[in-house]
């Protein structure tokens, strides 16, 4: 959060890594994902569970 709380207006806006992303994206992104309550663990249980290409996706059930 402190390194949050430093940032100047403009500094939301510049680019990142991810070049689709600016820096606004990318904590908007992991807040969310903080917020959600899910843990990377949790997630990939999850994700395990989607439907793989090729499968209906009430085989994935």
């Amino acid at each position: 959060m402190r390194v949050l709380e430093r940032l100047a207006p403009d500094d939301w806006s510049k680019p990142t890594a991810c070049t689709e992303w600016d820096v606004h994206d990318v904590v908007a992104h992991q807040a969310g994902g903080y917020l959600s309550g899910v843990g990377y663990t949790e997630m990939m249980r999850q994700y395990a569970k989607l439907p793989k290409r090729g499968q209906l996706p009430e085989d994935a059930i």
